[in-house]
This record gives C-alpha cells, sequence and structure tokens, in this order.
C-alpha cells in the first residue's frame, strides 16, 4: 500500500514566522513595518517562485483602491507569542520590532526545508534591493 500523503501546504502564519526567524537569524534589520511590508509582498503573490508562501494568504483591497496581503492574522498571533513587539515611530506608522533571540530562530528555522529557507532569504533581498531605507535592509 503506497502513502499519499505529503507536506500540508504552508499557512500564512508559518510563512510569517519563518519570515521573523530568517530576519533575527541573517542579522536583517529587525523593524518591520506592517502596511509597507503587505504591499511590497503583494508584488510577489503571483510569482510562481514564491507562490508556496502565498497560499493561504488573503488579499486586501478595500486600502485606496490599494491591493496588498493582509497579514494581520500572522502579526497578531505573533505579537500574542511574543515573536514581535509593537511600537511607534515617528511617522505614526504601526510598526513591530522582532523579539527572538538568535537561538530561538535557530529552533524554528529547523521546522522548515533549506528550499523554504533559501526562497525566504531570496525574497527579503529582493525586498531590500526595492525598498532599502523602509524595510528589510540588512546590517
Amino acid at each position: 500500500m503506497k502513502n499519499n500523503f505529503s507536506k500540508p501546504k504552508m499557512s500564512e502564519y508559518s510563512f510569517f514566522t519563518l519570515l521573523v526567524a530568517i530576519k533575527k537569524h541573517e542579522n536583517y534589520d529587525p523593524i518591520i513595518n506592517r502596511n509597507e511590508l503587505e504591499k511590497k509582498l503583494y508584488e510577489y503573490y503571483n510569482q510562481e517562485e514564491f507562490k508556496l508562501f502565498f497560499i493561504d494568504t488573503e488579499i486586501d483591497d478595500t486600502k485606496d483602491n490599494n491591493k496588498q496581503l493582509n497579514l494581520s492574522s500572522s502579526f497578531l498571533n505573533a505579537y500574542s507569542y511574543g515573536m514581535i513587539t509593537m511600537i511607534h515611530d515617528s511617522e505614526k506608522k504601526l510598526s513591530y520590532m522582532i523579539n527572538i533571540t538568535y537561538e530561538q530562530s535557530e529552533k524554528i528555522l529547523k521546522n522548515y526545508s533549506n528550499q523554504e529557507k533559501e526562497k525566504m532569504i531570496k525574497l527579503l533581498d529582493s525586498l531590500e534591493e526595492k525598498n532599502k531605507p523602509l524595510i528589510l535592509t540588512k546590517k
């Protein structure tokens, strides 16, 4: 009898947890501006290379006729678990600071395949190129 089991699709929260862990582990900027991230990630939503990240993610098209991803439940869960801390920047944008240690990021990353980790690094590097001063810049 052949088992037809496959790895479950990546949930929105799994995607966000991977993003937070990679940012910490690879020494990216620990500040995440929620609105900017959701807008920028929408540009990658339909790209075949990154589709595995967005299978379970909703699109929000109610904000000024601009489409963006809706990661609100992921931010809320990560905040509830203490992975991120809410901060208010000088421009009154909703931002968060990563609140996990390097060791915690290593434990989290053990739950992901090398392919998933490599694609997340590629995605973060691409976001950095698009918007160096706003989000996701390496230190």
